[in-house]
């Protein structure tokens, strides 16, 4: 045999078996995306572009696109890249990870989500889910509300329309150490960032925490960042639409009773968090928590502390933008239904039939003499301006010398309002026919 030929030979085997493998990937991974578009089939369309493999340890699935079913809405995504330490864990996944242990490390990675914001969007995934739209309402915080702020309720009213984001998970596993290190994080152009770091030990092999061992928590930090563009642009908005400065807006917002923490936030913040929030909410920046436990806890010892014992046993410590918060307390309500709305709407009383009927006739607002007004009181109002046609809403609380004081309510914070009556054109009064 010719030395040519004998260097030719490895090196074509080499080609072949590295083409092998590649296919082998490839129609793999395709095999198991079209059963998962035709297991979604009855609820989304799924497309795909590409798939690319690297036997290091890659594979990534490009422009990707889901539809749901009775919907105009695409969600995309420009590449999903699964990722993990060498080639045997590329086969192990093509195959399920049927029988194999899990690999040393494992991430999952989500490139330039795109996620379409609006209310025709909205509109669109509620029919599909069958909620009404009073019930889907029920479970978004209103816009301006402070819930309603963090969670980017409303943001379409300046500006913010598709959002693209990106979005990690994924794990190490230290065997000789026990010891797993979880990390996530996403940021979202325009809007927000977030990532946490999260060391759990006690793992005394591989597969401890898919068998059920629970691990403790050595340690853990977290950072959320919040765009200034997006805080500037949502506090000044809502300023705007209840008539008062940005500064007032945030103090209205900041001053409220335990009920609407616990129905916005789901617990109620101390003094310290009140600050932090308010730190965010005038300069934005960068939200910072550490955690490292001064005893050995697991996640199913943690429902057995209080708040309180939790932030001493875990050792929290924060910070918001750069300066430490000290006071970190806060409550959790043991039942959200007694921080209900009071106003139900539901007659309880005893009355006689023409009462009832009278109760349950409908409120609006009826136009109602300025010189009535003082017969009112407590009541909500709508009093248009005389010099610009601008409407001021709110409860009428008094009305002393010709002057009417308004108390407006910005989701929670009370501001008054003192109004001549003489500069009202046209008055209205919610209430019964």
């Amino acid at each position: 045999m010719k030395l040519k030929t004998l260097f030719l030979v490895p090196m074509v085997a080499a080609v072949v078996i590295y083409a092998c493998l590649k296919g082998y990937i490839y129609f793999k991974v395709k095999g198991n995306l079209d059963e998962l578009a035709r297991m979604a089939a009855p609820f989304a369309t799924l497309s795909y572009g590409g798939i690319g493999s690297d036997l290091r340890g890659k594979v990534s699935v490009e422009n990707v696109k889901v539809t749901p079913v009775g919907t105009t809405v695409d969600f995309n995504v420009g590449e999903i890249l699964v990722e993990g330490p060498d080639l045997e864990f590329l086969l192990a996944m093509s195959g399920g990870f049927k029988d194999a242990e899990p690999p040393r490390y494992a991430y999952l990675r989500f490139k330039r989500a795109e996620i379409p914001a609006g209310e025709d969007v909205m509109s669109q995934l509620n029919q599909i889910s069958g909620l009404s739209a009073s019930q889907a309402k029920g479970y978004m915080p209103e816009v301006c509300s402070l819930g309603g702020i963090f969670q980017h309720v409303g943001m379409d009213n300046i500006g913010y329309g598709e959002l693209i984001a990106d979005f990690s998970m994924g794990y190490k596993l230290y065997q000789q150490s026990g010891e797993m290190e979880i990390s996530t994080d996403y940021s979202v152009e325009g809007l927000e960032a977030f990532e946490m770091e999260m060391m759990l030990k006690g793992i005394p092999q591989l597969g401890a925490v898919m068998t059920g061992s629970v691990p403790n928590l050595g340690r853990m930090e977290a950072s959320y960042r919040a765009e200034p563009a997006y805080m500037k642009g949502m506090v000044d908005y809502c300023a705007k639409q209840s008539d008062v400065t940005p500064q007032e807006y945030v103090d209205g917002l900041l001053s409220q009773s335990d009920g609407y923490y616990a129905r916005n936030l789901g617990f109620i913040p101390g003094a310290g968090i009140r600050t932090a929030m308010r730190s965010l909410l005038t300069q934005a920046g960068e939200m910072r928590f550490s955690a490292y436990p001064t005893t050995d806890i697991s996640a199913q010892r943690l429902a057995a502390y209080s708040p309180q014992d939790l932030i001493s046993l875990l050792g929290v410590q924060m910070s918001v933008n750069g300066q430490n918060v000290s006071d970190m307390s806060f409550t959790i309500p043991e039942n959200l239904s007694a921080f209900a709305d009071a106003e139900t709407g539901v007659i309880s009383d005893e009355v006689d039939g023409e009462e009832q009927r009278e109760r349950l006739k409908p409120r609006r607002f009826i136009k109602t003499e300025v010189s009535a007004l003082k017969e009112y009181l407590g009541k909500d109002v709508r009093l248009v301006m005389k010099d610009d046609g601008r409407v001021k809403q709110g409860m009428l609380d008094r009305i002393t010398d010709g002057v009417a004081s308004v108390q407006q309510s910005v989701y929670g914070g009370k501001f008054t309002s003192h109004i001549p009556l003489d500069s009202i054109a046209r008055a209205e009064v919610w209430r019964r026919d």
